[in-house]
């Protein structure tokens, strides 16, 4: 492997101990390691919401040689640029002047998290052909990948890599989303990065009905059997692809709803943190929703069940339990007219929460599948009709509404059940497909190795699992879902060529460790 000099970039603010314990780790851990390396810590000095990405740049910026402040050739994309590198690094490079490694030229660059100790196992090394995320197995998940596309933490680009990206978006304040962007900008600039194959390989045909996401749905009026589902046990199976979902700028989060009997919704849905969600009310009127982990955008096989004799609300994904709760009686639903599919009423245009995507198929059960039914039913991947028993699922007498959406007539989905549960369709259309339920997804090339995680205050989600705990969240995500991602906003013209900044002050804390005090 190459040899580099390795700059390690730190924003910072407010976390003295965290940062205090991070040098002194860093420097033990480097100590048997034949590696050059010094952190820059970059300050935020003023009150404005913390700006991770923005600080990164800066440290970028203040790292790069000396040589670097005046015009050079950048070629990015097959056009070639000339950019002044860095002018608001200048009064830090005059300080910094003198300094054992003011010389250094870095051709690696770790931008790091101040609460992420290494342990033994991790390589910083070179990296040669991609950029690389270092923090996927942290204590803090129990060494377990948070989701396939995570891209936080720790990344190691070289100082060729991360100008190709022009480094990450300066405007990303608060918490979140700046790593989605800069995964985003790698698979942009045509940077080698992994693809992986989520869901079922195997070749199939199927039918489904594709939702827009703005006002698509289906209609099923609530015949006398379906009025009373919710009096006993039940079951719901609904099998989906979700798109990139639009982002409702003006309410706190997103609940794309693929399933939904309205009142306190009962039902299914897909969140904006990527998330399912089977939800049901109590009689107390308290939601007892359970949530998956953040999942990627491929056809996902989820069942709801409810249990009145063991008083359990059980929800799958893919055959497998998810969680289950104790609920002893429910809100009544009965009181309502229609069961939608593709939203979670088209009446509440406050919150109608439309889906985008595809839904190729739904039941209702007046009985409790048990676990092995449901294993049966996502590994039938559309083989086999529901209206026959097949391996372990014994329920098909208690159906009582099927669509595989093979059957249709004009704007209408007809019910394979026989009780005659006719969906009127609106706006969707209907389609077919031969292939496979899965599809590729870009994640970033990974190096395994642990970190520790110091503790620190939860910056994500609430404890609900759907209100972000920021309210700058919020705008990062719509921001990056229905701007950047749709090419509304230009990451060419974000970010290291747009870096402006004030120098405050620096100050060496140790041999290797310089801090820099910034104001944005």
């Amino acid at each position: 492997m190459k040899k580099s000099k390795l700059a390690i970039i730190v924003p910072y603010r407010n976390r003295k101990k965290q940062l205090d314990r991070f040098i002194k780790h860093i420097d033990k851990f480097f100590s048997t390691k034949d590696t050059e390396y010094h952190i820059f810590v970059i300050e935020q000095s003023d009150g404005k919401p913390f700006n991770q990405g923005k600080l990164l740049n800066i440290g970028y910026s203040c790292a790069m040689h000396k040589k670097h402040s005046s015009l050079e050739e950048v070629e990015i994309r097959g056009l070639k640029q000339n950019w002044l590198w860095f002018p608001f690094a200048k009064p830090f490079r005059k300080e910094w002047n003198n300094h054992k490694c003011s010389n250094w030229e870095f051709t690696s660059f770790a931008f790091h998290d101040v609460d992420l100790l290494p342990e033994k196992d991790v390589d910083y090394s070179y990296p040669d052909h991609n950029p690389i995320h270092l923090a996927g197995y942290t204590s803090e998940y129990d060494y377990q990948l948070q989701f396939a596309d995570y891209f936080g933490g720790v990344t190691l680009f070289t100082k060729e890599q991360y100008q190709i990206v022009n480094g990450r978006s300066n405007n990303y304040w608060g918490w979140g989303f700046e790593d989605d962007d800069l995964l985003f900008r790698c698979k942009e600039a045509g940077l080698p990065v992994d693809n992986k194959f989520f869901g079922v390989k195997n070749t199939n045909l199927f039918n489904y009905i594709s939702f827009d996401g703005y006002n698509d749905y289906v209609k099923i009026p609530v015949t006398d059997e379906l009025k009373k589902l919710t009096d006993n046990s039940f079951s719901v199976t609904v099998s989906l692809k979700p798109d990139t979902q639009h982002q409702v700028e003006n309410i706190p989060y997103d609940e794309n709803f693929v399933f939904s009997i309205p009142g306190y919704h009962c039902g299914l849905s897909y969140t904006s943190h990527r998330r399912y969600k089977a939800d049901i009310f109590d009689s107390d009127s308290k939601s007892q929703a359970i949530l998956t982990d953040i999942e990627t955008e491929y056809f996902n096989h989820l069942t709801m069940v409810y249990n009145k004799e063991a008083d359990r609300f059980t929800f799958y994904q893919n055959g497998e339990i998810v969680d289950s709760k104790k609920i002893e009686k429910l809100y009544d639903y009965t009181k309502e007219d229609f069961i939608y599919l593709g939203c979670a009423n088209p009446d509440n245009k406050e919150y109608s929460y439309h889906f985008k995507g595809k839904i190729s198929e739904v039941a209702i059960w007046n009985s409790a599948l048990g676990m092995k039914e449901v294993k049966s039913l996502h590994k039938n991947n559309y083989v086999k009709s529901l209206t026959n028993n097949f391996e372990e699922y014994t329920s098909s007498k208690d159906l009582l509404l099927y669509y595989d959406f093979k059957h249709t007539v004009g704007n209408q989905v007809l019910d394979n059940s026989g009780w005659y549960n006719t969906g009127e369709i609106v706006g969707a259309r209907k389609g077919q497909k031969i292939g496979s339920l899965g599809n590729y997804l870009y994640t970033p090339h990974r190096r395994y190795g642990g970190f520790t995680s110091q503790q620190h205050t939860k910056s994500a989600w609430a404890a609900d699992g759907l209100n972000w705990i920021h309210p700058e969240t919020r705008g990062n995500q719509t921001r990056f879902f229905n701007k950047v991602k749709n090419g509304l906003e230009d990451w060419h013209i974000d970010g290291l060529n747009s870096l402006k900044y004030n120098f405050l002050d620096t100050e060496e804390l140790s041999d290797n460790t310089t801090l820099i005090q910034v104001e944005l």
